[in-house]
């Protein structure tokens, strides 16, 4: 039976075991051997010692499986849980036994709804001994899925990259932060300090944060991030302090003790750091200018209550009783900012159907921009919106443009963040239904064209046999490279890079002492402007650097742990990549030849990861 024990000891034990986790991982990853394998095919032993997992796996499976047992305490009625005296079980293993309860749940909850919306199978392997297979399918659908999350945490980590210059570091050098806190009299207090004073790390990490926020115009409106919402505050606002909250949570975590290991509650919660709110207000005004009043209120809403449709990802603090804040650090010093954001202007009411358009305004700015840039590129019209009206039928066109003889037209759709298995569905059907309507919208341009130059404002030859390039843009970034209806799924990036450069890094590093970018292997796209225009069709359905084969990943086993002895066995056959050397890279079959230096493979050899 469980112990008698007080509501907030077991909420700090089980953001103690979330953010252990976290600081483990970090620790663990950096102390890897030498592997020179992509670092998302790199695995660590996780729970128990039994399951091979990678590290993005870890790292969002630690905060989501707790965070139902979080939830169930944040909502109780009682301060303390009485319990029972008789059997009762001791503390520490009660909040382990729970711990593993709320992530099998988490798990299977996950495993169901993938089998339900996703292509999995269920596998009854041995139903007298009751084991069972989740299996995930290694489908077109399934594979560009995959491989669409590690494309994503790709360009963010070639962001992260950038931002962190020293050049970049230097714009932001005179914003503020909080340092770790240190004791004043008997408790622990929290400083603002000028970035510059900062380690090279975090002023790094400030460096891309801030270059994030400012590409968030790229994808939501103006008035969505600096407009007061309804909570007296904006989203700009908001973000400057969970910058605070996450440079703080990367000095904590590195506090954190190198002997990880705990054999009561007291030395767990050396994880659950906590600080007076007064404090935190106070601090968190003077880094960032906002009034004591609107800090306040936006340490309030970053506070997970356990509502419905709340998560600690977005909501990284726990209110405890006197006036105490606890962090969440495993969730601080990761966030997906546009998830985020989304999540943030959901909770207060804001309609984003106007993110679309921004989205779609950016869309087009991208691919001008290249148009512009490329020396190859002299003649050619610029990517419009237009809509067109023929007797009783119009289409509006989200983007149209002329290169030579070809013609670029596209549907751009603005979907928000996939982050389960439903909503990779939903996206799914969306980009169906969008490969739907660029087919006809295609078809009406082809059997209207003069009308449709004469809209644009284009010069129209009747002697010219055009040639017609559609595809679909798709701004979460999910299932880019796949072919739904026939129709290619690409991001503005992937538009945007074949038509302002031949040339495609395919491995890159940057140099050590110049800090330049050094591109190893490359694809060339075209030579000419006649090549442009005849290979974007093999281009589009095939991104060379999208590597879309299914021999990149496997299937690999993750043992569910049984709660006792008398629990069905569950196995999560999922799909993970493969380890494969950088050598071995550019050995592989791709729509494009690459290219590569004379010294590559020797350079490559050099590589501790890949990303």
């Amino acid at each position: 039976m469980a112990p008698k024990l007080h509501r907030e000891v077991v909420i700090r034990s089980y953001i103690a075991l979330v953010n252990r986790d976290r600081a483990i991982l970090s620790r663990t990853t950096l102390r890897q051997p030498k592997q020179q394998a992509d670092v998302h095919s790199i695995t660590v032993k996780g729970h128990y010692g039994v399951n091979d997992l990678t590290i993005q796996e870890i790292a969002d499976g630690s905060l989501d499986g707790l965070q139902l047992a979080i939830t169930s305490w944040i909502r109780k009625d009682t301060a303390t849980h009485e319990g029972s005296a008789e059997n009762k079980i001791e503390p520490l293993q009660f909040i382990s036994k729970e711990s593993m309860l709320s992530q099998t749940y988490r798990s299977m909850e996950d495993y169901w709804n993938a089998l339900v919306w996703n292509d999995y199978e269920f596998i009854v392997q041995d139903k007298t001994n009751r084991k069972y297979i989740f299996h995930q399918t290694p489908t077109p659908y399934e594979l560009s899925a995959a491989f669409s999350q590690v494309r994503k945490q790709r360009l963010e980590a070639q962001f992260a990259g950038f931002a962190s210059s020293p050049k970049l570091r230097a714009i932001f050098a005179k914003d503020a932060f909080l340092i770790c806190p240190k004791k004043v009299g008997k408790r622990k207090s929290v400083v603002a300090k000028a970035v510059a004073a900062a380690s090279e790390n975090l002023q790094g990490l400030n460096a891309i944060w801030k270059g994030r926020e400012l590409f968030l115009a790229d994808e939501f409106p103006d008035k969505f991030l600096e407009r007061q919402q309804k909570y007296g505050f904006s989203v700009f606002e908001a973000l400057d302090v969970f910058r605070c909250l996450s440079l703080l949570a990367e000095q904590i975590m590195e506090s954190y003790p190198d002997h990880d290991a705990f054999q009561n509650l007291t030395k767990l919660r050396q994880f659950c750091p906590q600080l007076k709110r007064a404090d935190m207000r106070r601090a968190i005004s003077k880094a960032t200018g906002l009034s004591l009043s609107k800090v306040g209120k936006i340490l309030s809403f970053l506070s997970f209550q356990g509502r419905a449709k709340e998560d600690l990802w977005c909501h990284p603090l726990i209110e405890l009783e006197g006036q105490t804040l606890a962090l969440v650090t495993a969730a601080l010093v990761t966030p997906v900012m546009t998830r985020v954001v989304e999540h943030w202007l959901v909770t207060m009411d804001v309609d984003l159907q106007d993110k679309g358009f921004t989205y779609e305004s950016t869309v087009l700015a991208a691919i001008n921009e290249a148009l512009n840039k490329n020396p190859l590129v002299t003649d050619y019209d610029r990517a419009k919106q237009v809509k067109v009206k023929v007797g009783s039928i119009s289409e509006e066109i989200d983007l149209i443009a002329r290169v030579g003889n070809l013609i670029l037209i596209g549907e751009i759709k603005s979907i928000v963040t996939t982050d389960s298995p439903i909503s990779q569905y939903r996206s799914f059907e969306i980009l169906e239904k969008a490969a739907e309507q660029i087919s006809r919208k295609e078809a009406f341009a082809q059997e209207h064209l003069e009308e449709v130059f004469q809209k644009l404002g284009w010069t129209f030859d009747p002697e010219v046999e055009y040639k017609f390039a559609k595809f679909v843009i798709n701004s979460s970034r999910m299932f880019i490279g796949s072919n739904i209806q026939n129709v290619p799924v690409v991001d503005e990036k992937i538009v945007a890079q074949y038509l302002g450069d031949p040339m495609v890094p395919y491995s890159s590093y940057v140099d050590g002492q110049s800090r330049e970018v050094v591109h190893l292997a490359w694809f060339e796209l075209y030579k000419d402007a006649e090549e442009l225009e005849g290979n974007v069709f093999r281009y589009l359905r095939e991104p060379p650097h999208m590597e879309m084969q299914g021999d990149l990943f496997e299937n690999k086993p993750c043992f569910l742990p049984p709660i006792d002895a008398s629990s069905p066995k569950i196995i999560y056959n999922r799909l993970v990549m493969k380890k494969i050397l950088p050598q071995q890279r550019l050995l592989r079959k791709t729509s494009f030849q690459i290219h590569r230096v004379d010294n590559a493979e020797e350079k490559m050899d050099e590589m501790d990861v890949q990303i």
